[in-house]
């Protein structure tokens, strides 16, 4: 188990939920899978909100379509840190977790 991700480990998740998606967009009964296709970009790009506003604008940028999921997600499928950033999220103050974020870094380096 990891505390975080590296910037490749979630370029990775974004491109696998890339690739699921258009597989599942070639099905013909691809209605069933919408939400599980919304919730794997949403799962992948959440991770883009770290301690940078840069991830916060890519964030914002990439696959814009899965917040659609967020009334349907379970709190319970975070860890605290990630919960954290999911209400960030779900109430649009995902800034607030970047200055937090940052906050957090600055006093575990002293």
């Amino acid at each position: 188990m990891t505390r975080s991700y590296s910037n490749e480990a979630v370029r990775q998740m974004i491109e696998c939920a890339l690739r699921i998606d258009a597989f599942f967009k070639d099905k013909p009964d691809m209605e069933e899978f919408k939400k599980t296709s919304l919730a794997l970009k949403f799962y992948a790009r959440i991770n883009l909100i770290t301690d940078n506003y840069k991830g916060l604008r890519e964030y914002r940028k990439t696959y814009p379509e899965s917040d659609e999921i967020i009334p349907y997600i379970n709190l319970n499928a975070f860890s605290k840190k990630g919960k954290i950033r999911f209400l960030a999220v779900k109430y649009k103050m995902a800034w607030l977790f970047i200055i937090l974020f940052k906050i957090k870094k600055i006093l575990s380096n002293s």
